[in-house]
Parts: C-alpha cells; structure tokens; sequence
C-alpha cells in the first residue's frame, strides 16, 4: 500500500435530503385538481365582478326574506332607533371643565342642521345613518357629496348622496399622468384626487348612446366610505358576497319544498269510472287537454279512459328544519352575525348561552358602528363645523376650529339578559375601582352628563314640590339593617 493511500478519504455513502411537505394547501393533486384558481389583483376582481354581484345583492335584499333581516338588523343594531348621537366635549380654555355654552350652541345647532340635511330635503341625520349603513351592506359602498355654500342652507353645508353605479367601474384610464382606476383618480400612493361620475345612470336612457359623459369631482368634495376586504382594493363590495349563492339557492329550495308539500296536502283520491259519467272538466285548454287546479278536500272522478296513478311525496320531509339550519348558519358565518338572530330561532337558548351569543353578537355590531364613525360621522361633522363657524348661524368664533372640534360620539348600547345580575356586576367593578359610570352609562348607549343632568332636574322637580327623593339602592340597605 502506498503511503499516499492512508491519506485518501473513504468513500462516503450518498445521502438523501428529506423532501420539505410544506403547506398542504399549495399541493396540487387530484384532490385539489378543481382547486385551481387564478388570483387577479383586487381591483381586477372587482372590476369583472362588480356589477353583477351589486345587482344580484339588490335583489335579494328586495326579495328574500332573510337579506332583508338582516338589512333590518343593520339598522336597528348599528344606527339603532335615535341614531350615533353627537356629544360635544370643549374644554374651557382654562382647561378645567367643559365650555357648558360652546356644547350646548354646537349641539343645538346640529340638531336643527339634522332635522334636514341634504341637499334634496328628503333624509334628516337619523335617515342618512341608515342610508348609509344599507348602503354599504347592499351595495358594497356608500358616496356622498359634500356640498358648501350659501345654496346649501343656513348653515352653509349640506350633503347629497350618489348612486355607487354613477362612479364607473368600467373606467380605468390615465389622466394628468395620474391613474384612473374603476372610475377613481388616485396619485402614486394610491390616495383619491377624483372622481368620475356620469352625468346619468349608465341603465338610463338606451345605455347612454352617443358616449359616456363624465364629471370630474374634486376627492376634497366626495365621502366615498366602504370597507376594503383586500389590501389595494379601490372600491367596495356588496357584505352578501359570500353567502349570495348559497342563499339564493335555499330561496328556490323553500319555494320547491312549499309547493310540493301544498300539491302533496291537497288532493284527497279519485273516483274512477269505466263509462266517465258525470264527469265535469275545470276547463281546457287549446289542445283540449284538461286544466284542473289542486285544491284541498277534494275527490274527483276521472273521465273515461284514464288511468289513475298514484303520486303521495311525502312532504315536507322530516328533514327540511335541521337542513335549513344547517344552511342558514353558513349564511350567517358570511355576514358576521349570529344564526339565531338571523332565522328568529331562540329553539334550544338557554340563560348561558344566551348571554355569550349576545356579547360576540354586540362585538360584531360595534364593530361596525366605530367604523360608521370614524368613516361617516366625524368627517360630515367636521366639515359642517368648519363650514358653521363661518357662518351667522353657529354664532361662533371661526379662529377657534380647534378648540370646538371637539366631539364624541354615543351609539347605542344594548339591555343586558339579565339586569339585575349585571346591576350587581356593575356595583361590585364599581366598588373595586376597575371600570367607570361613564363606562357603564356608555354601554347602555347612554351618556353620563346627561344622566346627571335628569337626575338634578328630578330632584329640583321634586323639592320644587315638596318631595324627597332617596337612593334605591342605599334605601334598600337601610332596610336590611333593620331586618338584622
């Protein structure tokens, strides 16, 4: 053996890397093989799809029973029966209190302003919160224009609400050497500098022949208000998109199983004849073929030459509920709120459960209503203050916009299943010093000074008539004191 040979290396033996499995959503197999989708860019997608989803919205939230639930449970649950309500806070320049005189004028002339603020004289504040809101639901995204002037009224400013179909999707152009995209004129950063509206409803007048006529809308001038799905997405889409097939679906399987389980209850039997006597027809048709309706409790005799052959489907089938339900929750998972609210089905709900559903339910509606208000509310009422101060109505002055823009703003708030039991929660919290009456008072949608404010009318009613009024609560100590 060479010397050379005690330095050469043995051979190793090939190794094998383990294959990675990585993410078993990416594999294509032949499991997955109709899994394969192209994905676009988000405006790409709401661009092909925009306008039939957005109709196909609108015709389940006119028609079906359950879109339109849920459009009701919008409004009452985001908007509620007195609206988001504005609550002025401007401080005293000293900095201790509140400017009882600047809240009070400021929020005395919102409500007159409110009682009609559009340009078209046809919603108060209360209706445009829930224009707004359906809007969104059904159409994807709500515009309004923002109107300043002395046409727009006393104050200055008034608002006018814009058809989503006006702002066409179909327009992605160039223009300024700013992009233009589903009818949007944006800079590098993707922020509105316009928008483009056509002059009439693109499904008016034979689809505007002769040319789309367009007006260019300052971004200054426009509340355009959705909520993007996708980051980079332009416009909004209809909050059914999700479970718009599915409930359509279950829409035509209802009205299937309705008139096969009334077809099924209404004919009784036949009397069959070998000679047809006595046999009277409904009617009949071009062909002299027999027209006959079903209706319930009756036994007919066949004519002459007919053959009876029995028909019994047995329906509704034992297991129409529990299908229904199974579908109805898979809508509901769609639109983020809760089944039982959705069907009216409390089948089943006991104390407990009850009371979670409630809390994840009012999260979801909350939600919402801090999106309605940082997206629609507080932009409108900055705008109308600037707009106020300038003007003699507000009687206020203008240099001071910082110090007036000061508001916040009370939704509404829900009863508790059980409100003893969370009165007691309340006081013990209380009592330990881990939350607040305005708190408290704000999640019964109600705001704390004004509760004050009551309660010091109440008692200046009652000593104006010679009347004491006590605590409950410390009343009802008193007299457990003295049953000890």
């Amino acid at each position: 053996m060479s010397m050379f040979d005690r330095f050469r290396k043995s051979p190793r033996r090939k190794q094998h890397m383990p294959r990675v499995r990585g993410y078993d959503a990416g594999i294509i197999s032949r499991l997955t093989s109709d899994f394969n989708v192209a994905d676009k860019t988000p405006n790409q997608n709401i661009h092909v799809g925009l306008k039939t989803m957005r109709a196909r919205s609108r015709h389940l939230f006119r028609n079906n029973d359950y879109a339109r639930k849920y459009g009701k449970l919008l409004v009452a649950n985001v908007v509620g029966p007195h609206g988001i309500k504005l609550q002025m806070r401007v401080r005293n320049d000293i900095g201790s209190g509140y400017d009882t005189l600047a809240n009070e004028r400021i929020e005395a002339a919102w409500r007159e302003w409110g009682r009609s603020c559009t340009m078209d004289g046809r919603y108060s504040w209360l209706d445009a919160q829930k224009q707004a809101i359906q809007s969104v639901a059904v159409d994807g995204e709500v515009i309004i224009q923002l109107v300043e002037g002395r046409s727009a009224g006393p104050y200055g400013f008034a608002m006018q609400f814009i058809e989503p179909d006006k702002l066409d999707h179909n327009l992605n152009d160039t223009y300024g050497g700013r992009n233009i995209r589903l009818g949007v004129e944006a800079d590098e950063w993707s922020r509105p500098i316009a928008y483009w509206f056509l002059n009439e409803h693109p499904e008016e007048h034979g689809h505007l022949k002769g040319g789309r006529k367009y007006r260019r809308v300052p971004a200054d001038q426009i509340l355009h208000a959705f909520m993007p799905e996708e980051i980079g997405a332009w416009r909004g889409v209809p909050w059914l998109h999700a479970g718009m097939q599915r409930l359509k679906m279950l829409h035509g399987y209802e009205e299937a199983e309705l008139v096969a389980a009334r077809s099924a209850a209404s004919k009784m039997g036949f009397i069959y004849s070998q000679d047809g006597d006595g046999y009277d027809p409904d009617d009949t048709d071009s062909m002299g073929n027999l027209i006959q309706e079903v209706e319930p409790g009756v036994i007919e005799q066949l004519p002459e030459g007919s053959r009876f052959e029995a028909f019994d489907p047995q329906h509704p089938m034992s297991q129409f509920g529990d299908f229904l339900k199974s579908m109805l929750r898979g809508v509901s998972a769609g639109l983020g709120t809760a089944y039982n609210y959705l069907a009216g089905d409390l089948e089943g709900v006991n104390f407990s459960s009850l009371r979670q559903g409630n809390l994840m339910e009012q999260d979801q509606w909350r939600i919402i209503q801090q999106w309605m208000i940082g997206a629609i509310c507080a932009p409108i009422f900055e705008r109308w203050l600037i707009a106020s101060l300038g003007s003699t109505a507000l009687n206020l002055p203008a240099s001071r916009y910082e110090k007036f823009n000061a508001a916040t703003w009370q939704p509404r708030g829900w009863a508790w299943v059980d409100p003893v039991k969370e009165a007691n929660a309340n006081m013990s919290e209380l009592g330990m010093g881990v939350t607040s009456r305005t708190i408290i008072a704000a999640a019964a949608g109600r705001d704390l000074e004004d509760v004050f404010k009551d309660l010091k009318a109440e008692q200046e009613l009652a000593a104006s008539m010679g009347l004491s009024l006590s605590d409950p609560a410390a009343q009802e100590q008193i007299e457990e004191a003295e049953d000890a």
